[in-house]
Formats: C-alpha cells, sequence, structure tokens
C-alpha cells in the first residue's frame, strides 16, 4: 500500500505521525502511547516507515553528504541550546531545574532531526566492495537486536537487572585499565 502512496500523502502521512508521537512524547510527563523512550513496536513501525519513505524519495540519493552533517550539527546545537535555555528558565521561573533533558530523549524532534542528518550523511559515504559485506551483515543483525530489546517477555524476565553482577567487574576492568596505562 505504501508503494502506491503519492510522495506528498507519504511525506504528510509520516509528519503528521512523527508530530503526534514525537513531540507528545517529549513534552509530557507521562509516556500516552506507550512508547517507552523509544523502545518499543510503535517507533519501530515509524522509523521503518521513515525508511520506506526515504528509500522512495529520489531527492534523498541527490542529497550531498555535507547537508546531512550541517543538518545533524544543527540539531545537536538547538538539542543543548534548547536543554541549556530550558534548565535556565526552569531555574529562573521556579527556583529549581526542571525538564532541562525533555530534548535530549531518544523521541524528542531534535534527536529524530539528528538522527536523519547522520543518516543521510552516512548514506552518501562512499563503502568499497571490502566494507560492503560486513556493513550488511551488522546492519541486519542490528534489527534482532532491536527487537528482543523491545520485546516485553525477554526483557522482563531475562534482561532486566539481569547483568548487574558485571557492574562490579567494569570498574574492575576500568580500574586496572587506568592504573596500567
Amino acid at each position: 500500500a505504501i508503494r502506491h502512496l503519492p510522495k506528498r500523502t507519504f511525506a504528510g502521512l509520516l509528519l503528521g505521525a512523527f508530530a503526534l508521537f514525537s513531540l507528545l512524547s517529549t513534552f509530557p510527563i507521562v509516556d500516552v502511547f506507550g512508547l517507552r523512550a523509544g523502545e518499543s513496536m510503535v517507533w519501530l513501525g515509524l522509523m521503518y516507515l521513515l525508511g520506506g519513505y526515504l528509500q522512495k524519495d529520489e531527492e534523498v540519493e541527490k542529497t550531498k553528504g555535507i547537508t546531512g552533517l550541517w543538518l545533524y550539527l544543527g540539531a545537536v546545537a538547538v538539542t543543548y541550546g534548547g536543554k541549556w535555555l530550558i534548565g535556565f528558565a526552569g531555574t529562573l521561573l521556579l527556583g529549581r531545574q526542571v525538564y532541562g533533558d525533555m530534548l535530549m530523549q531518544t523521541l524528542s524532534p531534535t534527536m529524530v532531526v539528528a538522527a536523519l542528518g547522520l543518516f543521510l550523511f552516512c548514506a552518501q559515504l562512499p563503502i568499497g566492495q571490502k566494507l560492503a559485506k560486513p556493513v550488511g551483515f551488522v546492519a541486519s543483525g542490528s534489527l534482532g537486536a532491536y527487537l528482543i530489546h523491545v520485546n516485553v517477555f525477554v526483557w522482563e524476565n531475562w534482561m532486566s537487572d539481569g547483568f548487574i553482577f558485571l557492574a562490579d567487574w567494569l570498574k574492575f576492568f576500568l580500574f586496572l585499565k587506568a592504573a596500567l596505562f
């Protein structure tokens, strides 16, 4: 069905979905849609729709890599500027810093734009034949890792606090590395 959608309709659908899910999930205190900070099947579906749109759009191939890099850097600057501004306003108005990190969340519009910019930049990188096969292998495995992480049963029964014992070992290895080097 997506293949037959006109480009303009598909773009409007995506823009509306991201505005709804990204904006409403960034600003309220409660998770309205159950997106769990970007670790949900709904968010995965939205990302796949965005990928389908980018694959369908011929303009993406014409986009220069530097444009994506500037888009990424601009989104990062807006994110950190917003963090500072929101934190400062909260301190000024309420006497304490509140909501300063809301633009730093995975679902925030600035992070979505930053990810899009990074994607556009990396899509234009020349990858030789030697790297194409390993990159394809790692890329296909990333979907499986994401699906495992968003599965509630797997998370609650096998992963949640399942590796807490490694925290002590990690501190030990970091200390050892710092002492030796």
